[in-house]
């Protein structure tokens, strides 16, 4: 549930011009979707395919693209 429930916090926060200030929170929930996420959940109207982004992003900017969000 970590990364379901922080990415839409991330994706919120960012539409709304917030940003999610626990790093930390946002790095643990970037590693449990990369256990998670296979080619299986890569498809429409789940995860896109993971977008890139510059090794200087925050760790939402990595999480929102890993998720497939373009940055």
């Amino acid at each position: 549930a970590i990364f379901d429930v922080t990415t839409h916090a991330a994706d919120l926060a960012t539409a709304t011009g917030q940003k999610v200030d626990d790093e930390e929170l946002v790095e643990a929930a970037l590693a449990m979707g990369k256990e998670m996420v296979g080619p299986q959940w890569r498809a429409p109207g789940v995860f896109g395919p993971e977008q890139p982004c510059g090794d200087d992003a925050t760790a939402t900017e990595k999480l929102l693209a890993f998720a497939g969000r373009k940055i």
